[in-house]
């Protein structure tokens, strides 16, 4: 696998033989899609986290990368500008495959490698800007990992979770989230959903 644009593009992310085939790492053409879109999509203008002081989504931000596998979306997201990704994974190999590829792309300065059940997180080390997640696919997963990352406060008031997905499976609103985006890549949909917070009050923020 390599990485498609930024300052390491065309660098290699390695894998390692999956015998359990639980390994599937986001395709190039997915990753390409989804970073063109944190670019440019129409929902832009809906996120307050974008502001004259940081007009991107990616460049000066911090990223959670959930089911990290081999870390190939963090890596994408540090090529293209960001600060710090936080990988998660629940599986020491992919732990130690993710934080092999960051030696190896010299990149280890802005990242963390945390192993934890997403479905039952730890409290947040950082609250982040954009949170992807790709749990394995009909599982019956994504909702409650979404659901976790919200309850352990991984993504900030503001800040937006995208979740890749099999066409069989629907990500549902979480009373303090909005889907903002849909997208559909032959086996493979992307939904983008918006966090929208709470107050201090514990009022919900809109």
């Amino acid at each position: 696998m390599r990485i498609t644009a930024g300052t390491l593009k065309n660098k290699e992310v390695l894998s390692y033989k999956d015998k359990d085939k639980v390994l599937r790492p986001t395709t190039s053409k997915v990753r390409q899609a989804v970073f063109n879109l944190l670019n440019h999509g129409r929902f832009l203008p809906e996120l307050d986290i974008i502001n004259d002081e940081n007009p991107s989504l990616i460049e000066g931000r911090t990223i959670a990368d959930f089911f990290c596998g081999t870390g190939i979306v963090s890596y994408e997201a540090i090529s293209r500008g960001a600060v710090r990704a936080i990988m998660i994974d629940i599986s020491e190999q992919n732990i130690a495959c993710a934080r092999n590829n960051a030696k190896l792309l010299n990149v280890t300065e802005k990242c963390l490698f945390l192993r934890a059940d997403v479905m039952q997180l730890p409290h947040a080390q950082y609250q982040c800007d954009v949170v992807f997640l790709d749990p394995p696919y009909n599982r019956n997963m994504l909702n409650q990992a979404i659901a976790s990352i919200i309850k352990s406060e991984w993504v900030k008031a503001g800040g937006i979770i995208i979740a890749e997905h099999s066409k069989r499976e629907d990500v549902t609103e979480h009373p303090q989230t909005k889907i903002i985006d849909k997208r559909k890549y032959n086996n493979s949909n992307v939904t983008i959903l918006k966090f929208l917070g709470v107050d201090a009050n514990g009022a919900l923020i809109k």
